[in-house]
C-alpha cells in the first residue's frame, strides 16, 4: 500500500471514529451495554448507530409506534409462558405448548432442531447475543414475531416480522427494579430478558404468566475469563468449554460472550414484578421444574396445562419458630410449605420479650419487635384464607393473639402437634394444663384440619380431644436434596474413627440424658486399649451452645458444632459425609410423656443422608417403632444399659460393611416413605378443602388497626387489569385532586368536575401541572338548575353538598346544577372509562342523569352513607339496585362510622355484593363506596381482587383513642429491669387428716343412713331370721348366717355410699378444672389490677397533698391580695378627693373670672370712652389668671401621670399573679384534680372582674384604654417575652432576641449549607416549636433558639427521601417532634427517628422531671408522640440505657447500611458517658452527616465542652462547625 493510501485509510478510519463519538454522544443510551462492541467492524458499528438514531429521533415513532399499538391487549385474558434458558428446559417436552401463547428468548432457537415447538414471539434485549447470534436471529422462521428494543437495530435486521420497542434503564438504580405497564412508552432493564418479557406480556394482554426455563442458579467454569467494559458496567465473560448454565452446552462459551449473571438482582428484579403485577391483578406462576426461583408461586407444568393453575391458598402462619430458618420444626415447615412459597404466606412469630412479636411478610421482609396490635393488624391486612397453628406453652404470649385472630378472622384453621406437651404440662403445671386442655378442646372443634406428627400421635389426640378426624403429617425429604454419597457409610473403618453426628436439640424432657449417655460410650470406647475409635460430633442450634458443650467436657471423642448456617445445604452435607447418624429419646418419665407419640423431624433427613442410624431410646417411642417396623434399617438400643450401648457402638464402628448395610436399606426406606411431594400435594389438599367453603378478599379491620384503602389506586388497578391502555376518567365531586392524581401521572385524561369556590381554585391549580387534565366548576344533578343553594361546613372542606346534612352546614354560594349527560356532550365525550362520584348524599341524582345507552363505564365509584340519603328518600339499596339493574357487577368498600368530619377514617372491609352476612353493613352507621365492574371488560376473580386491595392497603396501628373523661390510671409501667415478683401467700393450713376410727364411724354412719327408712325393718328381719334358723347343722352356723347377711347387707349399703362419693369427686374434679381456668384468665389481671390500685392511691396521696397546699397558698396569695387591693384602693380614693378638691376650686375662680368678664363687656357697651384702660385691665387679668390655669393645670397632669403609673404597676403585679395562679391551677388539673381546678379557676376568675371593674371608674375619667384591651395587651406582650404563664419558669428561654435572630439567619444557613432564612419563615418556625411544645404536654429540654438549631440540622441532615435522626436521651420526645416539623416543609421526605433513653423517671436519674413534676414512662412518650401526629411507624423507641449492648446492635440494625443523617447526644453529661456515646453511634453517621451535642459549656456540665474539643472534633474525618446556644455540631466528611 503506498503512503498516500495509507494515509487516506488512516483519515478515513479518524473521520469514521470522530462520527463515531459523535452518534454516541446524540445516542440516548450511552452507557457501553447499550452500544456497539468493539468485535463488530468500525464501518458497521457507525452505519448501525446511523440507523439507531434515525429509529429513535423519527422513524419508530412514524414507521413503528403504530405496529407496537396493534400488538396492546392481542391476547387479552389469555395465558403467556415465558421461556427462559435454564437447564431445567432441556427437561421439559416442549411440544405439550402447542397452542399456547409462548415467547423465547436469546438462543431459543439452538432448540429448534429437537422439536416442532417454535414460539409465538421472540425477544433479544442483550447486544452481545445480538451480536454473536445476529445470523440466526435474523433467519428466524416466519410466524415469529420478532420484539427487539430500539439499541439494537445496529446489528439486527428490520422486517414485516421484526417490532422494536422503546427499552430504557430502570430510572429507580439501584434501589428498585420498575416495571412498565405500558410497552408502547417504555420497558425497563431488569438484570435479566426474561424481565422484560414480564412487561412485555402484561401488554400483550395476559392476566396469567407462566415462568418455564428460569432457574436462577448460574456455576462458572474454570476456565472462565473476565472483562470490564471501558466505562463501567456489567463485567462480560468468555470461555472456551461447554456452557453448564443453559439447555443446550453451545449457548454461551466457545467464542459466545455472556454477561456476568447477577442473581441476586435476578431475584429482586422477580419479586418486583410478582408484587407489582399482582396489584393489577395479574397472576405469575413458576412451573420451572427445579431452580432456584422461589420468590414465585410454583405450579407444576403439567398442573397449568391441566388448567389447575391457581396457587394455594393465602396461609398465615403461627408458631414459636418460622418458617425456615436453623430449628427442625421450622425446617419442617419450609419443606411441607414450598408450594406456598412467593408470596403466599406470611408467619407471626413471638419473641422472647412478652408481648413482642415478629412479623415475616409475604415480600420476604422481616419486621421484628412489634406489639400484638401491630401483629394482628399486619395479619388481618394479609387477608389470609386459612390459618396454620401450632401452639406451644414456652412464649406463650402468642397463644393469645392466635385465639383472637382464630375467632374473630373467622379463617380455616389448620391445627398441628409435633409433641405431646400437653401430657408433660399436666404433671408439671396441673392448673396451667387445665386451661391449655380447654384451649385445645376448643381449637380441635374449630378447626378443619387436625393434624398429629405420626399415626400414634394423631390417635392419641383424636381420643383426647376430639373435634373430628386428626391425620398424621409428617416431615419429608426431596430426592433432589439427597443425592448419592460419595462412599458408602464406614467405608475406612476400623483403621479411621467412626464419625458420628447427633443433630438435634438437647432438652431435658427430650433427650438430654439418652445423648450424654452415648457421649459417655463413646468416651469408654475410645479410652478402651483395643476397641475400633469414633467420633462423635454434637451438631446443635446456639441455643443449645452451652448445654452441650458441657456435656462434652472430658470426655474423649466428643466435640460439639455449632449450627450456625441458615442455609440447609451445610445441614444435609454435613449428614451425608457422616459415617453413622444418632437419634436418641431420653428413658426418665418426663421424657417419655413428652416424646412417646412424636416422630423426630430429623428421621427422614437421616435415612436419606446414607448413614448407619443408631437409635437409642425406649421401644414404645413412635421414632423407634418407626425404625423398628421398618425392618433392617438402623440399630436400636432400647434399653438404658451402657453396656449395650457400648456394644453397638462398637459393632458399628468395628464392621464397615453392617454401616454400610444399614445405611443403603436406610436411604432406599426414606427415599420410599417420607417423599416430600405426596406430603406436599396431601397438606396443600387439605388446606385448599378447609378455604373452599369461603372466599376471602379483606380482613375485618377494627378502628386499630388503622386501616386505609386507597380507592384511587384500587380503581387504576381494576382498571389497568382491563386493559394497560390509558383511558378516561370524570370524577365528579374532585374536591382538591387527591381521587385523579394517580389516574392524572398515569396519562389518561380527566374530567373533574367541582362546584365548591375554593376547592376548585385549589384543583385547578394543581391540575396546571397535568396537561390532560380538565377542570370545571359546577355541581351535577338529575335535572339543570340555576343559582342551586351550596351547603358548606367549618368542619371539612370535603362536606359541599346540595343537601344539608351537618348542624353546622350553612348555605355560603349559589352554584349552577347540569346533568352528566349535558356535561359529557358539551366536554365531546364519546367514551368514559371510569365514573367516580363523590357528592355527599346527591350520588343517586348525577347517576339518573347519565344517558346509560350512551355511555357506559367499564367501572364506576359511588359513595353511600345512609345517615345522609335516608332523608333523601334513597339508601345504599337503591344505589345497588340501579348499578346491577344496568348489568354490573358490585362490590362494597365498606368504612367505619365517621367519627367527626375533616379527621381521619377508618376502613373496614371489602366485600362482594350481597354480603355473606345477614346485614349489608356491620355497622347501620358505617359508609363507603359501591365498587361496580362491567363484565365484558372483564373481572378479576376473588384471589386477582384480593392482591389489588393489599397493594391498596395499608395499616398504621394506633392505641385506643382516649375518652374525653380521664380514664382510670394504666398499670405501672415495666421498669428497664423487671421488678422481681412478689412472693407467694403462704398457703392455708391443712386441715387435720382425721383418723382411722373417725373415718370408719363416718363410713358406717352413711351405710346406715343407707338402711334407714323402710329399708330398716327389712334388714333387721333378715338378721333375725339369720340368727333364728340354724339351716347347718355345723356348730355355729347361725352366727355364721347371721354375719354373713350382716356383710350383705353392709355391701349393699356400701354400693351407693361409694357412688355418692365418686360423683362428689367428679364435681370437684369439674369445680377445680374451671377454677383453674378462671385462674388463668383473672390472674393475669391480678398483678396489673394490683399496680393499679397502688398507682392510684399514691396519685390520690398526691393528689391530695397538692391540693391542701395549693388550697392554702392561694388561700394566703388570695388574703394579701385582697389586703393589698384594699389599701391601694383608699390610697388612690384619698388622693382622687384632693384632686377634686382642686379642681372644684379651680372651676370657682373660673366662674368668678366669668361673672367679671360678663360685667366688663356690659361697662365696654355703656361706657365706650373707657374700653381701652378696661381692656387693658382685663388683659392684666386674664395673663394672671392663664399663669394660674397652667400652674394647675402641670400640677394635675403630674398627678394623672403618676396615678397612671402606679394603676400600670398594680395592673401588672395583679394581671402576672393571676397569671401564676391561673398556671397552678392548670398543673392541678393535669394532675386530674378537675373539681378543685374548676373552682379555683371560677374564684380567680370572679377576683380578677372585681379588681377589673374597681379599676374602671378610676381610668374612664382619666382617658385610659378599657381594663380587658389594656389586661390583653399586657398579656400579649407579657407571653411574648416570656415573662407569664409556665414559660416563666422554665430553665431555658423561650424568646427570640435580635441577636438570636440575625445568627440562625446569617451565620448557620451558609455553615449547614441551607439557603437563607426569611425572617417571617424564621419566625413561623419558631412559632410552630412553641406550639408543638404545648400541644404535646411535657417540655423541650433546650432554649428556642437551640431548638431552631436543631431544626436546621434536621434539614441540612443528607437523605434525600428520608430523615434517619437517632437522639439518646429523648426525656418526654418533644425533641423527635422538633425534628419531624422542621422537615414537613420539604416535600417527599419522611421522618424515620430512633430515640435510645430508659424512659424510668427524670432527666438525669431523677425520679421525676423537675420542672414539670410529672414522671416520664413510655407510655406518656407514646401519648406525646401521637399528640403531636407522629405515627408509630415513624419513631421507634429503645427503652434502654445508651450505654447497654443490646441498645447498641439495635440501633446499628435500625441504621442499616446507609447510616444516620443525624445523631443527637443529650444523655449522659460525663466525660466516659459521652465518649462511650460518641464511640458506639459517631461511627454510624453517613457522609455529610450532622452530630449536635447538647449542654455543651454549661456550668453544670463541665466535662462536654472538653470532651468536644479534645475528642469529639479530633475524631479524623469530623468536622467541629461551631457552637451556639449550648450546642455544638460536627459534620462527618468522610468515612475513614
Amino acid at each position: 500500500m503506498t503512503g498516500a493510501a495509507a494515509a487516506r485509510k488512516t483519515d478515513l478510519v479518524d473521520a469514521l471514529e470522530a462520527e463515531e463519538r459523535a452518534l454516541i454522544r446524540r445516542h440516548p443510551l450511552p452507557a457501553p451495554i447499550f452500544l456497539p462492541t468493539d468485535r463488530q467492524p468500525l464501518a458497521d458499528r457507525v452505519a448501525g448507530l446511523r440507523r439507531v438514531l434515525a429509529l429513535y429521533e423519527g422513524r419508530w415513532a412514524a414507521e413503528h409506534r403504530s405496529r407496537l399499538a396493534a400488538l396492546r391487549d392481542r391476547h387479552k385474558g389469555r395465558r403467556i409462558f415465558i421461556l427462559g434458558n435454564g437447564p431445567s428446559l432441556g427437561r421439559v417436552d416442549l411440544d405439550t405448548l402447542a397452542g399456547e401463547i409462548t415467547v423465547g428468548v436469546n438462543g431459543l432457537f439452538l432448540a429448534f432442531p429437537e422439536t416442532r415447538f417454535r414460539p409465538t414471539y421472540h425477544v433479544v434485549e442483550d447486544h452481545l447475543v445480538a451480536e454473536d447470534r445476529a445470523a440466526e436471529i435474523n433467519a428466524l422462521p416466519p410466524g415469529i414475531t420478532r420484539l427487539f428494543p430500539i439499541n439494537l437495530a445496529y446489528v439486527l435486521d428490520e422486517g414485516p416480522g421484526v417490532v422494536w420497542f422503546d427499552h430504557r434503564p430502570r430510572p429507580g438504580y439501584p434501589d428498585r427494579f420498575d416495571v412498565s405497564l405500558d410497552a408502547l412508552a417504555v420497558t425497563y432493564a431488569g438484570c435479566t430478558v426474561a424481565f422484560t418479557c414480564l412487561q412485555l406480556a402484561v401488554f400483550l394482554g395476559a392476566r396469567e404468566i407462566v415462568l418455564l426455563g428460569i432457574d436462577l442458579d448460574y456455576r462458572l467454569p474454570a476456565d472462565v475469563t473476565r472483562q470490564k467494559p471501558h466505562g463501567g458496567g456489567v463485567g462480560v465473560l468468555d470461555m472456551a468449554s461447554d456452557d453448564p448454565n443453559h439447555f443446550h452446552p453451545d449457548y454461551f462459551g466457545k467464542g459466545k460472550r455472556w454477561h456476568d449473571p447477577q442473581v441476586d438482582n435476578m431475584g429482586r428484579a422477580f419479586a418486583s414484578a410478582r408484587d407489582v403485577l399482582g396489584a393489577m391483578g395479574v397472576r405469575l406462576i413458576n412451573a420451572t421444574p427445579g431452580g432456584r426461583l422461589d420468590l414465585v408461586p410454583r405450579r407444576p407444568l403439567a398442573a397449568v396445562l391441566a388448567g389447575e393453575s391457581a396457587p394455594p391458598p393465602r396461609l398465615l402462619v403461627l408458631d414459636l419458630t418460622p418458617v425456615g430458618g436453623l430449628s427442625a420444626s421450622g425446617q419442617m415447615k419450609a419443606a411441607l410449605m414450598a408450594p406456598w412459597r412467593g408470596g403466599r404466606l406470611m408467619a407471626v412469630c413471638p419473641e422472647a420479650a412478652p408481648d413482642r412479636f415478629v412479623v415475616h411478610h409475604p415480600d420476604g421482609r422481616v419486621e421484628a419487635d412489634v406489639d400484638a396490635g401491630t401483629a394482628a393488624a399486619r395479619a388481618r391486612a394479609f387477608a389470609p384464607e386459612a390459618v396454620y397453628y401450632r401452639p406451644q406453652p414456652s412464649r406463650g404470649h402468642l397463644h393469645p393473639l392466635a385465639l383472637d385472630l382464630i375467632h374473630h378472622g373467622r379463617w380455616p384453621l389448620i391445627l398441628h402437634l409435633l409433641d405431646d406437651w400437653p401430657a408433660l404440662l399436666a404433671r408439671t403445671d396441673p392448673l396451667a394444663h387445665g386451661v391449655w386442655d380447654q384451649d385445645l378442646r376448643w381449637l380441635a372443634r374449630r378447626a378443619g384440619v387436625r393434624l398429629g406428627i405420626g399415626d400414634s400421635m394423631a390417635s392419641t389426640l383424636s381420643d383426647r380431644y376430639g373435634g373430628g378426624t386428626w391425620q398424621a403429617l409428617a416431615n419429608g425429604i426431596d430426592p433432589t436434596d439427597w443425592p448419592d454419597r460419595d462412599s458408602p457409610a464406614g467405608a475406612g473403618c476400623p483403621t479411621r474413627s467412626f464419625d458420628l453426628v447427633y443433630a438435634g436439640s438437647l432438652s431435658a424432657t427430650m433427650n438430654r440424658d439418652a445423648v450424654a449417655a452415648v457421649a459417655r460410650a463413646v468416651d469408654a470406647l475410645n479410652r478402651s486399649p483395643d476397641g475400633p475409635r469414633m467420633a462423635l460430633t454434637l451438631w446443635v442450634l446456639p441455643p443449645w451452645t452451652k448445654a452441650a458443650r458441657d456435656l462434652a467436657e472430658g470426655l474423649s471423642g466428643v466435640a460439639v458444632s455449632i449450627a450456625d448456617d441458615p442455609d440447609p445445604a451445610a445441614y444435609r452435607a454435613r449428614l451425608r459425609r457422616a459415617d453413622g447418624v444418632l437419634l436418641a429419646v431420653g428413658f426418665e418419665p418426663d421424657s417419655r410423656r413428652h416424646t412417646r407419640h412424636s416422630i423426630a423431624n430429623t428421621l427422614p433427613e437421616a435415612l436419606a443422608s446414607g448413614a448407619a442410624i443408631l437409635a437409642h431410646g425406649p421401644e414404645e417411642q413412635a421414632t423407634l417403632a418407626t425404625l423398628a417396623a421398618a425392618g433392617d434399617v438402623a440399630m436400636l438400643v432400647t434399653e438404658p444399659d451402657p453396656a449395650a450401648l457400648g456394644t453397638a457402638l462398637a459393632r458399628l464402628a468395628g464392621d464397615p460393611a453392617l454401616a454400610a448395610r444399614l445405611g443403603a436399606r436406610g436411604r432406599a426406606y426414606a427415599l420410599n416413605a417420607f417423599a416430600l411431594a405426596p406430603r406436599q400435594r396431601r397438606l396443600e389438599a387439605l388446606v385448599r378443602t378447609a378455604a373452599a367453603e369461603r372466599s376471602v378478599i379483606s380482613a375485618d379491620h377494627s378502628r386499630a388497626d388503622g386501616a386505609r384503602l386507597d380507592e384511587s389506586a384500587l380503581l387504576l388497578a381494576l382498571a389497568r387489569f382491563q386493559t394497560t391502555a390509558p383511558g378516561r376518567l370524570v370524577d365528579v365531586g374532585a374536591h382538591r385532586g387527591g381521587f385523579l392524581a394517580p389516574f392524572a401521572e398515569a396519562g389518561w385524561s380527566v374530567l373533574a368536575l367541582e362546584p365548591e369556590a375554593a376547592n376548585h381554585a385549589a384543583l385547578a391549580g394543581r391540575a396546571a401541572a397535568w396537561p390532560l387534565v380538565t377542570v370545571e366548576r359546577l355541581a351535577l344533578s338529575d335535572a339543570p338548575a340555576e343559582g342551586a343553594a351550596l351547603f358548606t361546613a367549618p368542619d371539612s372542606t370535603g362536606v359541599a353538598a346540595l343537601s344539608p346534612f351537618l348542624d353546622s352546614h350553612r348555605e355560603t354560594d349559589r352554584v349552577r346544577v347540569d346533568t352528566l349527560t349535558d356535561v359529557l356532550d358539551r366536554h365531546g365525550l364519546d367514551t368514559v372509562d371510569v365514573l367516580k362520584v363523590d357528592t355527599e348524599g346527591w350520588d343517586l341524582r348525577v347517576l339518573l342523569g347519565l344517558d346509560w345507552g350512551r355511555w357506559r363505564p367499564r367501572l364506576v365509584m359511588v359513595e353511600f352513607e345512609n345517615a345522609k340519603t335516608l332523608r333523601l328518600g334513597h339508601s345504599m339499596g337503591d344505589l345497588v339496585a340501579l348499578l346491577e339493574g344496568r348489568g354490573y357487577v358490585v362490590w362494597v368498600s365498606e368504612w367505619h362510622p365517621v367519627l367527626r368530619y375533616g379527621s381521619r377514617h377508618d376502613w373496614r372491609r371489602l366485600t362482594g355484593w350481597p354480603p355473606g352476612d345477614d346485614e349489608p353493613l356491620h355497622d347501620p352507621d358505617g359508609w363507603g363506596n359501591l365498587i361496580a365492574l362491567d363484565p365484558e371488560a372483564g373481572l378479576p376473580n376473588d384471589d386477582a381482587l384480593a392482591a389489588m386491595a393489599r397493594a391498596a392497603l395499608t395499616v398504621a396501628p394506633r392505641d385506643a383513642p382516649e375518652p374525653a373523661t380521664p380514664p382510670r390510671p394504666a398499670a405501672r409501667p415495666a421498669p428497664s429491669a423487671p421488678d422481681p415478683a412478689p412472693p407467694p401467700a403462704p398457703p392455708p393450713p391443712a386441715p387435720p387428716r382425721d383418723s382411722r376410727l373417725a373415718r370408719g364411724l363416718r363410713l358406717a354412719r352413711a351405710m346406715l343412713a343407707m338402711l334407714s327408712g323402710w329399708r330398716a325393718p327389712v334388714a333387721l328381719g333378715l338378721l333375725a331370721l339369720a340368727a333364728a334358723l340354724p339351716w347347718l347343722p355345723a356348730p355355729g352356723s347361725s352366727l355364721g348366717l347371721l354375719l354373713l347377711t350382716a356383710g350383705l347387707l353392709a355391701l349393699a349399703a356400701y354400693a351407693p355410699v361409694r357412688a355418692l362419693r365418686l360423683a362428689a369427686e367428679a364435681e370437684d374434679i369439674r369445680k377445680h378444672a374451671l377454677e383453674a381456668r378462671f385462674k388463668r384468665h383473672i390472674g393475669w389481671v391480678r398483678g396489673d389490677m394490683a399496680a393499679l390500685g397502688d398507682d392510684l392511691a399514691a396519685r390520690l396521696r398526691t393528689l391530695d397533698a397538692d391540693a391542701a397546699a395549693l388550697r392554702a397558698a392561694l388561700g394566703e396569695e388570695h388574703s394579701a391580695r385582697v389586703a393589698a387591693a384594699t389599701a391601694q384602693e383608699t390610697a388612690l380614693t384619698r388622693r382622687l378627693d384632693d384632686t377634686a378638691a382642686t379642681l372644684d376650686r379651680t372651676a370657682t375662680d373660673l366662674a368668678e373670672t366669668t361673672r367679671r368678664l360678663a360685667l366688663a363687656d356690659t361697662r365696654v357697651a355703656a361706657h365706650g370712652q373707657a374700653l381701652d384702660r378696661l381692656s387693658a385691665d382685663l388683659a392684666t387679668r386674664a395673663d394672671t389668671l392663664a399663669d394660674r390655669l397652667a400652674r394647675d393645670t402641670r400640677g394635675l397632669a403630674e398627678t394623672v401621670a403618676e396615678l397612671r403609673a402606679d394603676l400600670s404597676r398594680e395592673n401588672a403585679a395583679r394581671d402576672a399573679a393571676w397569671q401564676a395562679a391561673v398556671d397552678d391551677a392548670e398543673r392541678t388539673a393535669a394532675r386530674a384534680d378537675r373539681a378543685l381546678s374548676a373552682t379555683l379557676t371560677q374564684r380567680l376568675a370572679e377576683d380578677r372582674q372585681r379588681a377589673a371593674a374597681s379599676l374602671a371608674h378610676l381610668r374612664g375619667g382619666l382617658g385610659e384604654p378599657p381594663p380587658g384591651h389594656r389586661l390583653d395587651t399586657l398579656e400579649d406582650r407579657l407571653i411574648r417575652a416570656g415573662a407569664l404563664g409556665a414559660d416563666r419558669f422554665q430553665p431555658f428561654a423561650r424568646a427570640l432576641t435580635d441577636a438570636d435572630m440575625d445568627r440562625l439567619r446569617t451565620r448557620w444557613p451558609p455553615t449547614l449549607g441551607l439557603p437563607a432564612l426569611d425572617p417571617r419563615a424564621l419566625g413561623h418556625l419558631a412559632d410552630r416549636l412553641l406550639a408543638l411544645e404545648r400541644q404535646g404536654g411535657g417540655r423541650l429540654a433546650c432554649s428556642l433558639p437551640a431548638a431552631l438549631l436543631r431544626a436546621l440540622a434536621a434539614r441540612a441532615a443528607p437523605g434525600a427521601d428520608t430523615l434517619r435522626a437517632l437522639e439518646v436521651g429523648v426525656l418526654f420526645g418533644l425533641g423527635l417532634g422538633v425534628l419531624a416539623v422542621a422537615i414537613e416543609d420539604q416535600p417527599g421526605r419522611r421522618p424515620r427517628l430512633l430515640g435510645i433513653d430508659p424512659l424510668d423517671g427524670g432527666a438525669y436519674g431523677a425520679p421525676d422531671d423537675p420542672v414539670t413534676g410529672a414522671r416520664v414512662t413510655p407510655a406518656r412518650v407514646r401519648r406525646i408522640l401521637a399528640r403531636l401526629g407522629l405515627p408509630r411507624r415513624a419513631v421507634t423507641l429503645i427503652r434502654r440505657s445508651s450505654a447497654d449492648p443490646l441498645a447498641v446492635a439495635r440501633a446499628r440494625r435500625w441504621a442499616g447500611p446507609a447510616g444516620l443523617g443525624l445523631l443527637i447526644l443529650d444523655g449522659r453529661h460525663d466525660h466516659a458517658g459521652l465518649t462511650a456515646d460518641w464511640t458506639h453511634y459517631a461511627p454510624l453517621l453517613r457522609p455529610g452527616g450532622l452530630a449536635l451535642i447538647d449542654d455543651h459549656g454549661a456550668a453544670a456540665w463541665p466535662d462536654v465542652a472538653p470532651f468536644v474539643a479534645h475528642v469529639a472534633a479530633r475524631t479524623p474525618g469530623v468536622t467541629l462547625l461551631g457552637d451556639d446556644w449550648g450546642t455544638a455540631v460536627l459534620r462527618r466528611d468522610a468515612i475513614r
